[in-house]
């Protein structure tokens, strides 16, 4: 069982996810700021395009999340269990920046890319479990793409019938607020 939480109506809420280690029922999030937590197991040394592809389906080829693999190497071998703690600001105001001083003021550190890509690999209705659609879980790791050069995060996106992945750009301050910020989840661990 996961645990989703939101501190404004003060109660806990238990979900279908499996949930690793009872330290996770303890987060308690900051006022406004929903936290749902997923299981996953992932492969930090996972070929890129065959993440990309497994993970988004319905990912177009021209989307520059299939050319930004080598600037994720891989991080270690084998296969990790992790508990993904996503958190979502549900009065529409969260942002990348208050994403990273809430999970600071958690403890919490941010997820690579193949941990979000495997989200959407192995929690492909996620979208509906949160009753949120479309959906997007990001990636706290940036990147600089080329084309723009500005920072960008790798994240899933969910619609009612199709998955796909994506970049983002992030904006310090912002993320793109008019379509994504409240239907963003910011991916972390502890």
């Amino acid at each position: 069982m996961a645990l989703e939480q939101t501190s404004n109506r003060k109660e806990k809420v238990m979900s279908e996810d499996t949930l690793v280690g009872k330290d996770q029922c303890t987060l308690i999030p900051p006022l406004g700021v929903r936290i749902h937590t997923v299981h996953i197991s992932f492969e930090p040394d996972r070929d890129w395009q065959d993440a990309v592809n497994t993970v988004g389906p319905d990912t177009p080829r021209g989307y520059g999340i299939w050319t930004v693999g080598y600037r994720y190497p891989p991080t270690g071998t084998g296969i990790i269990k992790r508990n993904i703690i996503l958190l979502n600001f549900a009065d529409d105001d969260g942002d990348w920046d208050r994403a990273l001083a809430c999970a600071q003021s958690m403890q919490l550190k941010g997820t690579i890319p193949r941990e979000v890509l495997a989200i959407g690999e192995q929690c492909p209705n996620l979208h509906m479990e949160l009753n949120q659609v479309p959906l997007y879980v990001f990636s706290m790791s940036t990147c600089v793409y080329t084309i723009h050069a500005l920072p960008h995060a790798c994240c899933v996106y969910w619609d009612t019938s199709k998955r796909e992945a994506r970049l983002h750009r992030i904006r310090p301050g912002d993320l793109i607020r008019s379509e994504v910020c409240r239907r963003a989840w910011f991916a972390f661990h502890r």
